[in-house]
């Protein structure tokens, strides 16, 4: 792609050819998703997943065992099979039965004989609370009780059954003397007295809703939605009218130009006769309806259809009488548009005065909010306690009807007990495995989105081909992840091709090696800078193994400088100690010494590191003289590598990269981002860039690992 650039270090060294293009980065990538990358994302984020399901889920589970254990035991009661007359509907039952198990004479007993006053204050709506009736059909139905006391629901279960049983029997006989004694037509004369509070009750509320539907509070958000939706319009107008007065004053303007230039002049010479006048006015009248409507308006059609027949029926030697100026036409045309601005502008404040009242009735509801809801829920109040009196009397009547054989549906019914409440042996509630469960989904689905957000805000890097997918840049060599060495100061274990030289790592750098001598087109001697879109992307590592992999790899004599005379790292990796020792930046400073008094060896190749900051290191790696020093080190050396400095931080790598042959660029896998990797590409706009190497790339879980696996099976351990 980057075409091979020759050796500049015969002589003073030449400005570079004309480049072959900048490095081209593409601006859109397709991603496709596969069974493959969704596990390798799974795993990458197997943390990110697992720590929210973990708490999530131990969250939900110390909340469930936390709940207290409750118990249920239910009662089965059945209609005797021995009453008279048809079945109730079983809206009918469930009505006679709630109003009788819940009735508070009866909870009273219940709570003074197992002394449930104990549990709360207000021992009696507790009780309801804990009290379930399940109608089975029209002729059964269950009465049960719950608590946290095994032992105690059962007895309450069978306690209210027999008080059901007891109070519908001796109701029975009760209301029968009643009903001798005196005849329902008082009761029904109330029960319809209330009735009809109840419908005029209705009919109030009915009204006063539908008088002030739109001030409820109900309809708040409603009402706030419109004020936002109004303001918005109302901001919306002004913007138009002021747009429009804006326009107008333009028009108004040029139509006084064009008046001061003659528009309003006559058009029609003193000699026109009649007829010629009357073609030149229809003329203009037929220009000022273009302007203002369509070819097929009737208005336009009539008009052109006059001037034709008036052209026609004019005589030959008067037809060639000018037409109306240009500056009629426009001043025409002007005067048809500042009509429809006047228009548009009428219409807009009308509209902008509708929407503003508008606006000032929905606040004045939103401010009379509070007093509606007041006033609600005063006839609500009411209205609840009419309708608790009405279903009083209307469950006194039921009874009545049972006493004396009225023909009421259900009307002598009696109750039996056909299965007491049982002891429970297990709890039914809560329900842990349930609650756990929700809990591990839960965290599940949270630690799943952490992960999917976690992973589309990552952009770097994975492998060489997801590499390969963002850029035209060859990748090299894909080299593993180098583990940190165990205990010590310096990283020297970490140098495979000397520590481990039959690793894959090593291998992968001895490739690296022959791709970039196969890069620079076999030529010698060359000067490669190795660098890098931003700090701790390994680019000190990277020029330190490539190094000894060059050296054994082709037995040529290699130079390896550390030059970032910033921040120097080549002596940590070396374990070298900075006292009394100079390096490259002091050769800078003394270009004409001796380079081997510069120089150490380790393990075959020759390296001249770098170990103080510099002052000015811009100014002397511009001068001619590190130019002069490389040519220098070229005749002395095959190969002369540059470890420089990050490209975006810092213009050292710019210049560096301009000094050398070739340019090789580090990247580190998960950890360089794309924008930044593509701003460094933009930035260094050469044309003697060889290839990107990708590092620290985790190899175990990529597709071609397997690879790998067999080499050191079969290779690394026979080696």
């Amino acid at each position: 792609m980057f075409p091979n650039q020759p050796s500049r270090l015969n002589g003073s060294r030449r400005e570079r050819r004309g480049h072959q293009g900048k490095l081209k980065v593409p601006t859109t990538e397709v991603d496709t998703i596969s069974i493959q990358k969704l596990l390798a994302v799974i795993w990458r984020r197997k943390l990110t997943i697992a720590l929210p399901t973990l708490l999530l889920a131990g969250a939900f589970t110390a909340y469930a065992y936390h709940l207290p254990e409750r118990y249920r035991a239910q009662a089965l009661l059945a209609i005797d099979p021995q009453a008279d007359g048809p079945s109730p509907t079983i809206e009918e039952q469930l009505w006679t039965v709630r109003e009788t198990v819940l009735g508070r004479p009866l909870l009273q007993k219940v709570i003074a004989e197992f002394k449930l006053d104990q549990l709360t204050a207000d021992a009696t709506e507790a009780i309801k609370s804990r009290i379930n009736i399940d109608v089975i059909s029209a002729k059964a139905f269950r009465v049960g009780f719950e608590g946290e006391d095994s032992a105690l629901v059962a007895p309450v279960a069978n306690r209210l059954a027999e008080l059901f049983v007891s109070q519908t029997t001796s109701a029975k006989t009760d209301t029968i003397a009643h009903a001798i004694a005196q005849a329902d037509g008082a009761l029904h004369k109330e029960l319809e007295s209330l009735r009809g509070k109840l419908a005029s009750q209705n009919v109030q509320i009915m009204n006063y809703k539908e008088r002030v539907g739109a001030a409820l509070p109900e309809r708040l958000a409603a009402n706030l939605k419109a004020i936002e939706v109004l303001e918005d319009r109302i901001e919306a107008s002004n913007s138009a009218i002021a747009a429009d007065q804006a326009t107008r004053a333009a028009v108004t303007k040029e139509m006084s130009e064009l008046e001061k230039r003659g528009a309003l002049d006559p058009a029609v010479p003193p000699e026109q006769t009649a007829s010629q006048r009357k073609l030149d006015d229809l003329k203009s009248e037929l220009a000022r309806a273009r302007t203002r409507y369509t070819e097929r308006n009737p208005e336009v059609v009539s008009l052109a259809k006059q001037v034709r027949d008036l052209e026609q029926a004019q005589p030959q030697a008067d037809r060639g009488h000018s037409a109306p100026s240009a500056i009629s036409l426009r001043y025409v045309q002007l005067s048809a548009e500042l009509e429809g601005i006047d228009q548009r502008l009428q219409s807009q404040r009308q509209e902008l005065i509708s929407r503003t009242a508008k606006l000032r009735k929905d606040l004045n509801q939103i401010a009379a909010a509070p007093q509606h809801e007041n006033r609600m829920a005063l006839l609500m109040r009411d209205y609840a306690t009419t309708q608790a009196s009405y279903q009083t009397l209307l469950a006194k009547q039921n009874v009545a009807g049972v006493a004396d054989g009225s023909g009421q549906a259900g009307s002598v019914l009696l109750f039996t007990i056909t299965e007491p409440a049982r002891p429970p042996s297990t709890p039914y509630s809560p329900q842990r495995a349930r609650i756990i469960l929700m809990g591990l989904l839960a965290g599940l689905g949270l630690g799943s989105l952490i992960a999917f957000g976690t992973e589309q805000m990552n952009t770097s890097f994975l492998n060489a081909e997801e590499f390969s997918g963002f850029t035209n840049l060859p990748v090299l060599a894909e080299v593993a992840s180098i583990p940190k060495s165990k205990g010590g100061r310096t990283n020297a274990g970490r140098i495979v091709t000397i520590k481990q030289p039959a690793s894959v790592v090593a291998e992968q750098y001895f490739t690296l090696a022959a791709k970039v001598r196969q890069r620079c087109q076999r030529k010698s001697p060359m000067v490669l800078a190795i660098t890098s879109a931003t700090g701790g992307e390994g680019k000190t590592l990277t020029s330190l193994n490539l190094s000894i992999a060059l050296a054994k790899s082709f037995n040529a004599k290699v130079l390896l400088v550390d030059a970032d005379l910033r921040r120097p790292m080549l002596h940590q990796y070396l374990g070298l100690s900075s006292a009394k020792r100079k390096g490259f930046g002091d050769l800078l400073l003394h270009p004409d010494d001796e380079i081997q008094k510069y120089i150490l060896q380790f393990n075959g190749i020759s390296v001249m590191p770098t170990f103080e900051r510099v002052a000015n290191p811009i100014g002397m790696l511009t001068s001619e003289s590190a130019r002069a020093l490389l040519e220098r080190m070229g005749r002395d050396f095959a190969f002369v590598i540059l470890d420089s400095p990050p490209i975006v931080p810092i213009a050292d790598g710019h210049v560096l990269a301009n000094l050398a042959d070739h340019v090789l660029l580090i990247a580190r896998a998960r950890r360089t981002p794309r924008e930044l990797f593509k701003l460094a590409v933009e930035s260094l706009d050469c044309s003697n860039v060889i290839g990107v190497a990708l590092n620290d790339v985790n190899l175990k879980h990529s597709r071609y690992s397997g690879a790998y696996r067999y080499y050191q099976q079969n290779y690394q351990a026979r080696s």
